[in-house]
């Protein structure tokens, strides 16, 4: 099987949590992942996610249920912060993010800069 890139558990256990409409134990995101995953593994990924700060646990009958406690957007934002500040050449970073947009994101970037939206 090949290996998933760093961090693309977490972001698929975040990703079920962001649609939940409530706190989900273990066993409901494990069956909520769009892959097979063994119950240890989730539970481990999400121990990795709550020392991160990244979910909530919430005391349940049965142990613990899991929230998201970042918004997918916040998470994307803190991210970008990461890369570009582990970067010596930010410019770069962002001349060739800026260089990969679609002429759409581009206009839309465009327009934020501009204070259009």
């Amino acid at each position: 099987m090949a290996r998933r890139p760093d961090g693309a558990l977490e972001t698929e256990v975040l990703r079920v949590l962001w649609g939940a409409p409530e706190a989900l134990s273990v066993s409901e995101i494990r069956e909520l992942l769009p892959f097979e995953l063994a119950y240890t593994s989730v539970a481990t990924v999400l121990s990795r996610l709550h020392r991160k700060g990244r979910v909530e646990r919430v005391k349940s009958a049965k142990g613990f249920s899991y929230r998201a406690a970042v918004q997918e957007t916040d998470l994307a934002v803190r991210r970008i912060g990461e890369v570009l500040a582990a970067s010596s050449d930010r410019r770069s970073v962002l001349a060739s993010f800026v260089g990969s947009l679609s002429e759409r994101e581009a206009r839309e970037l465009r327009d934020m800069l501009d204070g259009k939206s």
